[in-house]
């Protein structure tokens, strides 16, 4: 470590970054930093105030401009020919190339495809398939690691429809306008944080500085088996099963289904029930149940991940009875607290329709919200969905014409650890890019704060890096 008072020798050539570019004034009081920083009574904080006001050091890192994500998902008319001509001309069990997955299995193109189109080119594919359940009604299913919401009404699948009719991933749901809207709310809290709390170790330990800590903490803390930040910016489905848990009501859950060659073929996936046999042509072993969890990311950008609800076949309970209003079936249903237990109220309406009627009509009066393909559906719905694909001769006798597993034809999408894996890794790497550059704004925009007190210099060096 320089003396103080002198400017420090030059870094070794490949540890040069923004530091470079540093006046040898603003260098001296960046490496100053490794010294214990100064707090009331030592050095900087024994100066008066008038005088620490003159002496605040500049904040020497500046903030970075990221250049727009472009996204494309424009439909392509030739590449709809060429799928429909591919159907035409081929014996219905005629099984895609991988070539012609990459190809005509893009969500836009699906979405293009009357619901006989979207079968038959199912036929040519692998019968297994992926599901996403939506919450429409009461919440009365839940688990015992998720039950957000138990006992209110919840409109999902109806605001999702609204919405544009993608089925989004949490971060997109949070962040609409993508990792510069996650920026902004970074800098938002810093600047209501009350930074005097950081200026010492909660638990009583040495003092240091802790704003970079704080902030690597809210991005990347997890109790969760997977990272956080690509946990958040994927897209969950479960493979074939649908986890009616994570629903709404019980016999009239909606939800989607997505065959899973398409979803091997246009996205990275990883599945977080792998140690339990989970890939896309089965679920965890039986007792597992929670873990069937495979989670999408769009390859080109993983922040943006996302499903057409039209690239899927939506599935409707047929003949459960409903308020004609609401589409439920309760006309109230909600949890009362009472001498220290919950008791579950319920009440049904007098005057019921089907939900095969209801939504019937309801597509009919908004005619811009009908999705593409839909089924009406009885019973269970995980042998709902085996019984429409025996029906419709996708699954059943030619469960073994498939070439290929899905996992094994597309290995290179396939994310086998997601804490060491590179493409999660430049998740997190992109995430804390953005919350670098939060601090760098937020510092340069406040004069009025020593910067030595809340960041130390592997701090300095880490946000550079990111930066860099």
């Amino acid at each position: 470590m320089s003396p103080e008072g002198m400017i420090p020798p030059p870094l070794p050539r490949e540890a040069h970054t923004e530091l470079d570019e540093l006046t040898d004034d603003e260098a001296a009081n960046f490496y100053r930093i490794s010294s214990p920083p100064p707090f009331p009574g030592e050095g900087f904080g024994s100066a008066s105030e008038d005088r620490q006001e003159e002496t605040l050091p500049v904040f020497g890192i500046a903030p970075i401009e990221f250049p727009p994500i472009e996204i494309s998902e424009t439909l392509n008319p030739e590449t709809l020919s060429n799928l429909r001509e591919r159907l035409r001309t081929s014996e219905e069990h005629d099984l895609l190339t991988k070539e012609e997955k990459i190809e005509f299995l893009k969500p836009e193109v699906l979405s293009a495809l009357s619901t006989d189109e979207y079968l038959n080119l199912w036929r040519r594919l692998s019968p297994h398939f992926t599901s996403h359940v939506t919450r429409q009604g009461y919440r009365e299913t839940f688990s015992t690691d998720h039950s957000k919401g138990v006992g209110e009404f919840h409109n999902g699948f109806v605001d999702t429809l609204r919405t544009g009719g993608d089925i989004k991933s949490p971060f997109l749901l949070k962040n609409g306008e993508g990792l510069g809207q996650f920026e902004q709310e970074i800098i938002t809290f810093l600047e209501e944080l009350d930074l005097s709390q950081l200026e010492s170790d909660s638990s009583g330990a040495e003092e240091y500085p802790q704003l970079w800590r704080k902030i690597k903490n809210r991005l990347t803390a997890s109790f969760g088996s997977a990272p956080k930040i690509p946990d958040e910016a994927a897209l969950h489905l479960a493979t074939e099963k649908v986890l009616t848990a994570y629903g709404a009501e019980q016999d009239n859950q909606i939800f989607y289904v997505f065959p899973a060659d398409m979803v091997a073929s246009q996205f990275n996936f990883a599945f977080n029930g792998s140690q339990f046999g989970q890939d896309f042509s089965s679920p965890p072993q039986a007792g597992e149940g929670k873990w069937n969890d495979a989670f999408i990311w769009d390859k080109d950008n993983p922040f943006q991940s996302s499903l057409p609800v039209n690239s899927g076949i939506v599935f409707l309970p047929k003949s459960t009875p409903v308020n004609p209003v609401t589409g439920s079936k309760y006309s109230e249903y909600y949890i009362k607290e009472e001498d220290s237990s919950d008791t579950i109220v319920a009440t049904t309406p007098d005057f019921t329709i089907t939900s095969e009627q209801y939504w019937t009509e309801y597509f009919t009066d908004h005619p811009d919200l009908a999705p593409k393909h839909i089924v009406f559906y009885d019973g269970e719905p995980t042998a709902a969905v085996q019984s429409f694909l025996q029906e419709h001769s996708i699954a059943g006798e030619r469960d073994d014409r498939a070439s290929e597993s899905e996992v094994d034809e597309f290995s290179d999408h396939l994310i086998s650890d997601m804490h060491t894996d590179n493409k999660t890794n430049e998740m997190e790497k992109a995430a804390l890019a953005r919350g670098a550059n939060a601090v760098a704004k937020f510092l340069q925009s406040r004069p009025d704060v020593d910067y030595r007190r809340h960041l130390q210099e592997e701090d300095m060096l880490e946000i550079q890096s990111l930066l860099s």
